[in-house]
């Protein structure tokens, strides 16, 4: 597929002998859809009425919306061959009238095989009109660290030792 709100990138492909033969490879849908607003991914700043739909190669659809996920939440995306490979495609598009709003679309995904078990949670970004350098922008914040709570109250805590240590040294040198 393809096209201006379309695409059937990416594939999804395995190494030769890396599944049993004849072992079906199938995605799960995760979460919900994002937008990107210029600053953070965000399923508020999806655009009304816009959800990405993708298609399983057995006539599968599935929809994500900022609200949740419709339609059929697993897939098909192939089966292995007789050397034990997958390459396949499955077709994604953005629905709606506010489709044209230019920003990036995120989703969330597993993908899984019987006898394999799935895969952790991953993302997939679509670009709808960003330059390469703001949509750049918007997938390295994908990956940028959050501290956990723990790493602010280690934050916090040193701070304060590092204050109480400089009050010390003024009221002994006052001291003095």
């Amino acid at each position: 597929a393809g096209g201006l709100y379309s695409t059937d990138d990416p594939g999804y492909d395995s190494a030769v002998g890396s599944l049993a033969a004849g072992t079906e490879l199938y995605y799960t849908a995760v979460g919900s859809l994002s937008f990107w607003n210029g600053t953070s991914w965000s399923a508020a700043a999806v655009p009304a009425g816009v959800s990405l739909r993708v298609n399983g190669n057995l006539g599968e659809e599935t929809f994500w919306t900022a609200s949740g996920i419709s339609g059929d939440t697993t897939g098909l995306i192939g089966q292995a061959g007789s050397n034990g490979k997958v390459h396949e495609h499955l077709d994604l598009t953005v629905v709606g009238g506010g489709r044209t709003t230019v920003g990036a679309y995120l989703i969330q995904l597993q993908v899984g095989a019987n006898g394999y078990g799935a895969s952790n949670p991953f993302y997939i970004a679509l670009n709808r009109g960003l330059s390469d350098t703001a949509f750049e922008g918007a997938v390295h914040a994908l990956t940028s660290p959050v501290p956990e709570p723990s790493t602010w109250l280690m934050t916090f805590v040193g701070l304060g030792a590092v204050a109480l240590v400089r009050r010390q040294r003024r009221v002994q040198q006052t001291q003095a």
